[in-house]
């Protein structure tokens, strides 16, 4: 649930992460600049995971922070898939300003080679792509990893990343919001959402019983269990009407989040 949103202006992030460290708060904050968005997860206050297209951690902060403004919203309690940041945000502010004032370019270094990743946008007026720009750009399907693409290359992982890196940052590429190796964390909160709009009162407790069972943590959960955990959830529901409803939700979500 949405409980923080509005306008944030150029410069205004890290007054924003302070509020929110001040607040001791814990969940999202999504940045929305154009057709760009990021994640920024609090536990306590304290940033521990940030997220913006392909890149991680200190990486994508400092990509939002390069924004020009752009909409925010800060979704309480829902929980980090990853931890990508380990220093406090005072440490994080000096690093970037001292990043920035090195001139450091090293984005590639903070990329998840293990997201899936498909073409958007189009190749517009006089952008001129490099050898490996144009060897990497027709691979982007969204079902391969960037990881998969640069193996099927013969590539190394930092040449896999500057390829990657590079189309990011001409507005081609696009990632999944989930690694390959887990399930969106937004996706199972929407899903669970669901199970219990149609379930009523009695959803939670039988939500909780399946995750039991099968002894899983949805907000970790490993995309080789995903199939088992989606049936599991519809058997348990005993009206034939609500399972159906419940499965053609999950059709339009899986859709929605390209899972």
């Amino acid at each position: 649930m949405s409980t923080l949103s509005g306008a944030l202006e150029k410069e205004q992030l890290f007054s924003l992460l302070s509020y929110l460290k001040l607040t001791a708060a814990s969940g999202r904050l999504e940045v929305i600049y154009g057709q760009e968005d990021a994640s920024i997860y609090f536990d306590g206050g304290e940033v521990v995971h940030a997220e913006a297209g392909v890149l991680l951690g200190q990486h994508a902060i400092r990509k939002v922070t390069a924004w020009a403004g752009g909409r925010f919203s800060f979704h309480s309690g829902e929980r980090s898939p990853r931890s990508s940041i380990d220093t406090s945000l005072e440490g994080l502010a000096i690093s970037i300003a001292v990043a920035e004032d090195e001139n450091i370019r090293d984005f590639d270094q903070g990329i998840d080679l293990d997201r899936r990743a498909r073409m958007v946008g189009q190749l517009e007026g006089e952008m001129t792509l490099s050898a490996d720009e144009l060897m990497f750009l027709p691979r982007l399907n969204g079902t391969s990893t960037l990881r998969q693409i640069g193996q099927a290359l013969s590539w190394s992982e930092a040449r896999t990343r500057q390829a990657a890196a590079a189309l990011n940052g001409r507005g081609l590429l696009q990632v999944s919001k989930a690694s390959a190796n887990t399930i969106s964390n937004e996706f199972t909160l929407k899903l669970r959402e669901a199970y219990f709009n149609l379930l009523g009162p009695a959803g939670a407790f039988l939500y909780a019983d399946v995750c039991r069972g099968l002894n899983v943590d949805l907000a970790q959960l490993p995309a080789s269990r995903f199939s088992e955990v989606l049936r599991a959830l519809a058997d348990s529901i005993d009206d034939g009407g609500t399972r159906e409803r419940f499965v053609q939700i999950l059709v339009q979500l899986r859709g929605q989040y390209g899972i």
